[in-house]
């Protein structure tokens, strides 16, 4: 079960407007990475409630099919309530029930760091696309840091107590590098943001 106090709900729900505009500015980095992608149909991996498919398949005309899953059922319910349009699936990210190829792009917006195997998700990740995947993941040691600043996870030296990966940017390019050719990076403080192409 998900802590409402925390992670993805919290995040999109917040009303501070320092959050609210770094949250903003990293949608519109997704948006602007994807946009121009000739793509129809997505895949959004640990989506969560579904905030960032929901808003992805409204601003990227291309975009005819998404699927958002996630494990956490509680996530999905609060999803299926806010986005009846949308399609969601409860699975593991790391064993899909889907065939090879079978999205344009996949996306995984904030969750690899949360995998205690993040390398075995990318692998199935990489199954399932056709072509295109995108990954956002904290770019650390700057994401610590600023929860450090603002007095969060102090005894944890600023790293949230769910996150079992910590990348810089090099790190998580090197991370990437093994199943996918890098296309674009872009950092979107406090987070990075990588498009790849599947080998």
């Amino acid at each position: 079960m998900t802590d409402q106090a925390y992670g993805n709900w919290q995040k999109y729900q917040s009303k501070n407007p320092l959050q609210q505009r770094l949250i903003d500015r990293f949608l519109a980095q997704v948006r602007a990475m994807i946009a121009p992608l000739p793509v129809t149909s997505m895949l959004d991996a640990g989506c969560g409630e579904g905030f960032v498919l929901n808003m992805l398949l409204e601003r990227c005309a291309t975009l005819e099919r998404a699927v958002g899953v996630d494990i956490d059922e509680e996530a999905l319910r609060r999803g299926r309530r806010l986005f009846p349009n949308l399609v969601f699936w409860q699975a593991d990210i790391a064993h899909l029930p889907c065939p090879a190829n079978s999205f344009d792009i996949v996306i995984g917006t904030e969750v690899l760091e949360h995998l205690h195997h993040p390398a075995e998700a990318l692998t199935e990740l990489c199954r399932v696309s056709k072509r295109y995947c995108l990954f956002s993941v904290p770019h650390e040691p700057f994401f610590r840091l600023c929860n450090l600043a603002r007095g969060k996870s102090i005894l944890r030296l600023g790293n949230d107590i769910d996150h079992y990966q910590n990348w810089s940017r090099a790190g998580f390019i090197k991370f990437l590098q093994g199943q996918v050719d890098v296309l674009d990076v872009r950092l979107s403080f406090p987070w990075q943001v990588v498009l790849g192409q599947v080998r």
